[in-house]
Parts: structure tokens; sequence; C-alpha cells
């Protein structure tokens, strides 16, 4: 599946806590589906790891735990490209994900609005962009790690 096939089906695909697939989905899975679909790479899916999307200040900080154990396996950029992901910081914890279309855009998945595309630079997310990460070389399989799928 190419960026563009992913992006025309992605922006049909409403939110959900938790969700996983193309029925309905949160916005790790934006990321998630991409890497799987488009770089036949499988990442952790931590469904069973956090209760919602950050709902409750205790989900958040489950959520920034989650992610604050998974930067090892990311290297931060300064030259955003296509199938980056860009995290995003809320009061005090690191909660939202997005995957990088290109330079300047995101695609993502939020309550309210569903899977949109929007600018780095807007006024609604430049203030909270924490940074842009690139996947590393492939590590482990495990639950804390990521692996290549086998075609």
């Amino acid at each position: 599946m190419t960026l563009g096939e992913f992006i025309e089906k992605a922006l049909r695909v409403r939110f959900k806590d938790k969700g996983r697939d193309y029925s309905a989905w949160d916005c790790y899975s934006v990321v998630l589906l991409a890497y799987r679909e488009i770089l036949n790479i499988e990442l952790p899916s931590f469904v069973d790891d956090y209760v919602d999307a950050g709902d409750t200040p205790a989900s958040r900080r489950v959520i920034h735990d989650i992610i604050l154990r998974q930067k090892q396996n990311w290297t931060r950029i300064d030259d955003p490209q296509a199938l980056d992901v860009v995290l995003f910081q809320f009061g005090d914890a690191q909660t939202h994900l997005g995957l990088m279309v290109d330079k300047k855009r995101f695609l993502h998945c939020e309550k309210k609005i569903n899977t949109v595309i929007e600018r780095l630079d807007s006024a609604k997310w430049a203030k909270r962009v924490e940074g842009v990460y690139r996947l590393k070389a492939v590590g482990c399989s495990s639950k804390e790690g990521f692996k290549i799928n086998k075609v």
C-alpha cells in the first residue's frame, strides 16, 4: 500500500478508544496501521496497556509512560518527512501522536474530529509539538520492541 492509498482509506475512519482497525481507531492506530501496511513493520499494539485515550489524569499518565518507554526505539529528528511520527504534549504529558504525510502536515485521529490532516505550524498544534521521531533499526519482536513482518 502506498502512503496516498493509506491516507485515502484513513480519512474515512472515526475515532474509538483502543480501536485498532479501519472501522475505528485512536491516534496510535494511525501509526500502527501505516507502519504495518506501508512499511511492513509490526509495532506493539498496547491495547491492553491503557484504559482510554487520556480522558483522565491517570490515563494520560499511563499513555505518557508508554510513550517514554518506547522512545528508545525512535530517533528525534529535525527534518520531518513522510512516515515520521510527531509527538504532542498536553500539559505535562506526551499523549498524542500523528503520522507525518510530508514536511509540514500530519495525519491523526482524535475525539470529535475523527481522522484528519492538519499542519504542524497551525495555531492549534505548533505549541504542542514535543518532537518528530523516526524509527531506529529493527529491534526485537517483544511487547517493548517491534519487528519486520515476514512476507
